[in-house]
């Protein structure tokens, strides 16, 4: 079987998962802060892609991509 992605289909796909990405480092981010000191990191996707959460995010986007 064959399939044919247009450079437009690629693009749109593309930001999809970099989007999903963010929105899954935001949930493992926030989840694991809130878990650890009690407050909220926000809108900030760096601590969801910290040593110690990206395993964690990495897991959830291949999970959500595959869903």
């Amino acid at each position: 079987m064959r399939f044919r992605v247009s450079g437009k289909d690629f693009t749109m796909f593309v930001g999809f998962a970099l989007i999903l990405l963010y929105l899954c480092a935001l949930a493992t981010g926030n989840i694991h802060s809130v878990s650890k000191d009690g407050s909220f990191v926000g809108l900030n996707p760096f601590p969801g892609l910290g040593p110690d959460c990206l395993a964690a995010t990495i897991l959830l986007f291949i999970i959500v991509l595959i869903f």
